[in-house]
């Protein structure tokens, strides 16, 4: 899994890069640069799965797990809850967050995010995974009324503060402490799938 989040973190710090030197390039191609993560995952789950059925196969006892002593969904139900799941509740809050903001986006003339905004927020809820989509949210809200209040104080006057390079460092800083500290808490075992 660390494996995983070492690429998710690399994926996430040249999103970042392109953010802040590429802006143009990375606006015409956040849809693609998003699916390719999502493809990513699959390829990674597709993996592991495949390793966890060939794992179960040569072993004498976990091979009357599969056909034909077993039903081949009880292995399907195996890796669908252990591999598969997590990223599809984080797919499915990346493409809610990205419907609701594109909508909301060009009803109010893009004036709450940018564009490409929307893309890299979503992919930055998908990347984290769940249950680290549940620290994330709050944590996003958190820095960004911090950096928002910051601003409107070292300017002294009100002022809109756009989340658009706060997206990617919340993700990141979210699945270092999932790796470093979360995963060692007894109740944030009970979150995992």
């Amino acid at each position: 899994m660390q494996i995983l989040q070492g690429g998710l973190i690399s994926i996430l710090i040249i999103v970042l890069g392109a953010q802040i030197f590429l802006r143009s390039f990375l606006a015409k191609h956040i849809k693609k640069i998003f699916w390719g993560g999502v493809g990513l995952i699959v390829a990674y789950n597709g993996y592991i799965s495949w390793l966890q059925y060939t794992i179960w196969k040569n072993n004498p006892t976990t091979a009357n797990l599969l056909p034909p002593h077993q039903s081949i969904m009880y292995f399907l139900s195996y890796v669908g809850i252990h591999f598969w799941l997590p990223y599809g509740v984080s797919l499915l809050a990346a493409v809610i967050f990205i419907s609701v903001f594109t909508f909301v986006n060009r009803a109010y003339e893009e004036r709450f995010l940018f564009a490409e905004e929307v893309w890299i927020g979503g992919m930055a809820l998908f990347l984290v995974g769940y249950p680290d989509v549940i620290v994330y949210v709050p944590l996003f809200l958190v820095a960004f009324v911090g950096v928002s209040l910051s601003r409107m104080l070292f300017l002294k006057k009100a002022a809109r503060t756009s989340p658009y390079f706060l997206w990617i460092p919340v993700a990141v800083c979210v699945i270092l402490a999932s790796i470093w500290y979360l995963s060692a808490l007894p109740w944030w075992n009970l979150l995992i799938i």
